[in-house]
């Protein structure tokens, strides 16, 4: 098992490059292709003229929506230059769809879709927004989620923020091309106190068991929440260790819960400053 495919989320800022670039550099350790997409949502004529005329703010007689126009046609000059001008190994798309739905028609032919952690665009580009949680939940394939500032994966030493949960075991397979090539494997469990201890080590044992029969070694843990949140925890984990990944299924829970209630995966996608992977 291995990537053969990635697909990138190109935006006209500092961000977007440094994803890019990191993406660029994934798909080359992998040999794989990399897809960037750019989006440019179509929006009606009429709706066009009025914001050139700077009319957008008057309130629409018509059934057009009313949204600001965008377009860059150096989105994938951009892309190409990120990622290495020289590489023959890229692709370009671009769409008239919302992120979101873009990503998703496109995933079919991704190994991996790599994002960035947070909305970046301006306010009045309301078009271009995209939340990582509907990638994560719509697409059916494993999402890299890189916080602002990264353009460097090393992936050397990786924790798996492990649950009982089908996503969790989904997310272990599909990181396993990461996993073999990592120097240091951590798989840890966060339990609410100390009388699940024993059930969870003997989880944890058997996604260790697992992985070395894919020739990966890890090591287990099993933490008490003691102050914070599980993600906390598992933050604060992945820093003792030196890691620059945490793998983790996504939504284990409904998100519904997750937003009302706190997660795992509403904290990690907002307030890790290290990569992750989710799969749902």
């Amino acid at each position: 098992m291995t990537y053969t495919s990635m697909l990138v989320h190109v935006q006209d800022n500092q961000e977007s490059d440094e994803r890019v670039k990191l993406a660029a550099l994934m798909a080359s350790r992998f040999d794989a292709k990399l897809i960037g997409i750019g989006c440019v949502p179509a929006i009606s004529p009429e709706a066009q003229l009025r914001v050139n005329d700077g009319t957008s703010g008057q309130r629409s007689t018509d059934a057009f929506p009313v949204l600001p126009w965008y377009e860059d046609q150096e989105l994938e000059p951009r892309f190409r230059n990120a990622a290495g001008a020289n590489r023959s190994d890229l692709e370009w798309k671009a769409s008239m769809q919302f992120p979101a739905d873009a990503l998703f028609h496109e995933s079919a032919r991704a190994d991996l879709i790599v994002v960035g952690q947070r909305p970046s665009n301006p306010a009045n580009r309301p078009h271009l927004v995209i939340n990582p949680a509907d990638v994560v939940l719509r697409c059916g394939r494993p999402v890299l989620i890189v916080p602002p500032g990264l353009s460097h994966l090393d992936a050397d030493s990786i924790v798996v923020a492990w649950s009982n949960t089908r996503e969790a075991r989904r997310a272990v397979i599909d990181a396993l091309p990461l996993l073999r090539q990592a120097s240091h494997v951590n798989i840890i469990e966060v339990i609410e106190d100390t009388g699940g201890r024993n059930s969870a080590v003997k989880r944890v044992d058997k996604v260790a068991e697992f992985l070395r029969l894919h020739d990966v070694d890890a090591n287990t843990h099993v933490h008490e929440i003691i102050d914070g949140t599980a993600s906390d925890t598992i933050l604060l984990h992945a820093e003792q260790r030196h890691a620059d990944l945490i793998v983790a299924g996504g939504y284990g829970h409904s998100r519904a819960r997750e937003w009302a209630f706190g997660g795992v995966t509403r904290d990690l996608l907002s307030r890790s400053t290290k990569c992750c992977m989710l799969s749902h």
